[in-house]
């Protein structure tokens, strides 16, 4: 929403840190994948099972969650379109996982089109027009910050990826988007959607919505969120120029070295 913004006040990228993309990151690819699976079996016990698993952009979030899955003995593929990031992918590529897991970078496409696919963009894993790559008894996750990375539904979002233009139809909706269960007194989770569109049919969790907020992070986990949004803001008062201004490294240390040493006296 501010890329091309000029701003008039100080405002210090925590999103750019390397404390959020080495130390956060991680924590935050956990979440994605055991939430992930944790949601698949509630719906069937048997659906994650055989599944590749495409992570559509591989920055900071990206990155972790494809480890993630890696860890726990999944084929990982991955696209993103910065050829740094792919690089960084290539790399991970060949280390070795527990329980045979791996990741590899594959053609858009060919991503597009696993079992389970997760994106991590955080301005849209694709466009109505590359829907058509995904295949029948997919999982379409969204493990960014908005509900914006797959555009399935009418939300203010998906129409500025183009739905008004070239609107995409479901057909035969065997479960529509139930919002009410915000207000259910039995779950407070948001339904899934479930689609079928002539020969194929998919699932999206959480009705497309951040799949790793749907429960709060551990007290000690998000305490380094916190940490480093406050710790950017005594920043941002004291800075004397508008405009984008880096996260202080000195800063981010002192944090990480706290967190740590908080989390090692609590084990």
């Amino acid at each position: 929403n501010m890329a091309g913004v000029t701003l008039r006040a100080p405002a210090v990228s925590v999103a750019a840190s390397q404390l959020k993309r080495d130390v956060e990151g991680p924590i935050i690819g956990e979440d994605v994948a055991a939430t992930t699976l944790e949601q698949l079996t509630r719906l069937d016990p048997g659906l994650a099972a055989g599944k590749t698993v495409g992570i559509v952009g591989y920055g900071a979030v990206g990155s972790a969650t494809a480890q993630a899955f890696a860890k726990r003995g999944f084929t990982v593929v991955v696209t993103d379109t910065d050829p740094h990031a792919e690089g960084r992918a290539a790399v991970a590529q060949r280390a070795a996982f527990d329980g045979g897991g791996s990741i590899s970078v594959k053609p858009r496409h060919e991503v597009l089109g696993a079992g389970i696919v997760v994106g991590c963009t955080g301005t849209g894993a694709c466009t109505i027009d590359e829907l058509r790559f995904v295949k029948g008894g997919a999982v379409l996750v969204n493990a960014a910050s908005g509900d914006h990375e797959f555009p399935t539904f009418d939300t203010d979002a998906a129409r500025a990826q183009g739905v008004n233009a070239d609107r995409f139809e479901m057909r035969d909706w065997q479960k529509q988007f139930d919002r009410a269960a915000l207000n259910s007194a039995r779950s407070n989770q948001l339904a899934n959607q479930y689609f079928a569109q002539g020969d194929r049919s998919f699932v999206v969790l959480r009705g497309g919505t951040p799949i790793n907020m749907e429960r709060d992070l551990p007290p000690a986990s998000i305490q380094l969120t916190r940490s480093m949004l406050f710790a950017a803001c005594i920043q941002a008062v004291g800075e004397k120029e508008p405009g984008w201004q880096t996260f202080a490294q000195s800063t981010q240390q002192v944090i990480e070295s706290r967190w740590r040493a908080s989390n090692s006296s609590r084990a």
